[in-house]
């Protein structure tokens, strides 16, 4: 029987960072995770941005959670020995004639001639554009696979589905196949409506999808935004486009009208050509009121779940993981974890 203090069920973002929370507690525990390019958590376009882009006002309590996603992922790249955090301007395209314009307090600022002539060298439209800065891009993919390694190279990653079935609860913790934990956190995403501890919990689930596309002359040191949003997946002319949400849905295969609407979009947006290489899907675990779900079980002291962080995840989910990593690990910890609705308003005890 192996003994770990935790299981972490689930490596997106928030098995990624709860992990890294734990492994700089010095706390031993294994991550069981099925890999698949359909984790919310691979096709999202993680940008940092600490303005609301629709209202051009700060992004509620971004003074919190923009220094931790920074700390926290600069950590990250210096354990793993690599880079997947930048900062780079973000244009943004026709917000509308009352947005204001002034780049005090990190608010847009209008582009000087000269940023104008280089957008429209690639776009219509650059005297609508603003731009946005600082604000940073996480590759995700470089991230999210870097850490598995990490894990697997420290027999700290088992990979294959977690069956709840098979978990038994214990006055000493959690026995899982052949593991004994103290503590199990649920960090599934969208797969978690499948774990019966947590049918209390209100998903309101959405798919998202993104194209991958190549745009060799498009530059890659910019993200740029337009009601969908083009982000630099490398430096060979691969960009992320999307995201859309669809909240009725039955399945996960592509939307061929959405990527056909996107596509003649992009083309009377861009000067320049591009090629779609790939399309993507994801179901998203999101709830009513894009709220997070991180804490303990009202009724199991030794469940914990970390889920529902929304499009603002690769942001919130520093902060809300050291938060939930101090609650793991310190017996005298008695208070809410700031920013998330307590869980025990939605699973009654």
């Amino acid at each position: 029987m192996r003994k770990v203090d935790y299981i972490i069920a689930g490596q997106g973002i928030a098995g990624t960072l709860i992990s890294y929370e734990l492994w700089k507690s010095g706390s031993s525990f294994l991550v069981i995770d099925k890999p698949g390019i359909t984790n919310a958590s691979h096709v999202a376009g993680a940008v940092i941005n600490p303005v609301n882009i629709n209202t051009w006002a700060p992004v509620a309590n971004s003074e919190l959670f923009v220094p931790a996603a920074l700390s926290s992922y600069r950590d990250m790249e210096s354990i793993t020995g690599q880079s997947f955090l930048q900062q780079k301007p973000l244009y943004v395209f026709s917000q509308g004639k009352n947005q204001k314009t002034s780049g005090a307090g990190g608010l847009p600022s209008l582009l000087t001639q000269e940023e104008i002539r280089e957008i429209e060298r690639y776009f219509h439209t650059a005297t609508l554009c603003r731009k946005l800065s600082p604000v940073w891009q996480i590759s995700t993919g470089v991230l999210l696979n870097t850490w598995r390694r990490l894990l697997q190279e420290n027999g700290r990653l088992q990979e294959g589905w977690l069956y709840s079935d098979n978990m038994e609860l214990t006055g000493d913790g959690i026995v899982y196949e052949d593991i004994q934990a103290k503590k199990i956190i649920f960090c599934e995403g969208a797969a978690i409506r499948n774990t019966p501890l947590f049918t209390g919990l209100p998903f309101t689930p959405n798919r998202g999808e993104a194209l991958l596309l190549h745009i060799p002359e498009l530059s890659p040191s910019c993200i740029y935004h337009h009601g969908v949003r083009l982000i630099p997946v490398d430096n060979n002319g691969l960009f992320w486009c999307g995201s859309n949400y669809t909240w009725n849905f039955t399945n996960l295969q592509p939307d061929e009208t959405w990527r056909k609407k996107t596509e003649t979009f992009l083309s009377s947006w861009l000067r320049i050509p591009f090629t779609v290489r790939d399309h993507m899907v994801a179901e998203r675990p999101t709830t009513a009121g894009q709220e997070p779900m991180v804490g303990r079980h009202p009724r199991q002291p030794r469940v914990f779940v970390f889920n529902g962080l929304g499009t603002k995840g690769f942001s919130m989910a520093p902060y809300l993981a050291k938060q939930l990593c101090d609650q793991l690990v310190t017996p005298s910890f008695t208070g809410e974890i700031n920013l998330a609705k307590p869980l025990h308003t939605w699973i009654k005890a």
